[in-house]
């Protein structure tokens, strides 16, 4: 009876006033946006070029994803007024319940948006990377739109445990923000320490073989067997080990109380001495030599196993 009364009226007020603005209120109403419309709780019957004007009135702030929010007919009827609209009824029910358009974001579709972009820092182990979270996922509500997931790794790997940020965005906008943990498996093909091995210490085929470990813990990457040859142990390390370039180095091409030949050149001129190293030497690195006869001390550029040089 209600409704056919309201039905009445605004056929009434249509036929009386050509040129009225009726604003027929829903009692329910969904919105997409971050704001509430006339247009958007109401059918909205006025001349064409106030039609849109009228529709586009913000009554208020959208509710949060997943909740309600009562519009009374007052407010709009305030707002209109705020805007400027003339000669304009508000028919319909006292309260417009307003909700928010939503969707759900699975667990499965968030993990899989963090693990990739784990896999992305490491592409060619991302076959071998196994991810067990620290927590379970949880679904995430957001705002019915263009929904995009950014994912980025957080903070510093800890061992195995691994954090990644994601960034959830719906219509370019940003609704969510969390982060999920993993504990990382790597399991791959590792050359081992075959016994204890001290620092300083070279490599030789007898010091190691290959075996499958778990290296998602490890300081440093494992080594591959062909990176093997001229590296010695920059650490101390017990069998079962698995031999890391952090753990172990490159054999310098100078080792510290050596002998090391000196080349100078002196425009032209070019003479040769013998001096005794201060430091190890990686090739281009410069490093203090010592005269043991004069023991004078001087700066020389390592260019070879067991030589450097100086140019003035």
């Amino acid at each position: 009876m209600r409704l056919l009364a309201c039905l009445l009226l605004v056929v009434l007020l249509a036929a009386c006033c050509p040129g009225a603005i009726v604003v027929s209120l829903r009692s329910q109403a969904s919105v997409r946006g971050d704001e509430i419309t006339v247009g958007d709780i109401a059918t909205v019957t006025a001349p064409a070029a106030q039609l849109a004007p009228v529709q586009a009135v913000v009554v208020a702030a959208a509710p949060l994803p997943g909740t309600t929010r009562p519009v009374r007919r007052e407010q709009v009827e305030w707002r209109l007024a705020q805007g400027g609209v003339k000669g304009f009824a508000v028919t319909g029910p006292s309260v417009v319940t307003v909700s928010r358009a939503t969707r759900t974001l699975s667990p499965e579709e968030l993990d899989q948006a963090a693990q990739d972009c784990l896999r992305q820092q490491a592409p060619e182990l991302a076959a071998q990377m196994e991810f067990t979270p620290t927590c379970a996922t949880s679904r995430v509500m957001v705002p019915e739109g263009q929904v995009e997931i950014r994912a980025q790794a957080s903070g510093t790997a800890v061992g195995a445990l691994r954090a990644v940020r994601l960034t959830i965005l719906a219509d370019g906008q940003v609704v969510r923000t969390l982060t999920v943990r993993y504990r990382l498996r790597l399991e791959v093909e590792a050359p081992v320490a075959a016994c204890s091995l001290s620092v300083g210490s070279a490599l030789t085929p007898a010091s190691w073989w290959v075996q499958r470990a778990d290296a998602a813990a490890l300081p440093g990457r494992p080594l591959r067997p062909q990176e093997m040859a001229d590296r010695r142990m920059r650490r101390s390390v017990n069998a079962g080990a698995v031999l890391t370039t952090d753990n172990t180095e490159p054999i310098p091409l100078v080792i510290r109380g050596g002998k090391v030949m000196v080349v100078v050149h002196v425009g032209a001129i070019v003479l040769t001495c013998e001096g005794t190293a201060q430091a190890d030497g990686a090739a281009g690195q410069s490093i203090a030599v010592q005269n043991p006869a004069s023991k004078q001390v001087f700066e020389a550029v390592v260019i070879g196993p067991g030589r450097a040089e100086i140019r003035l």
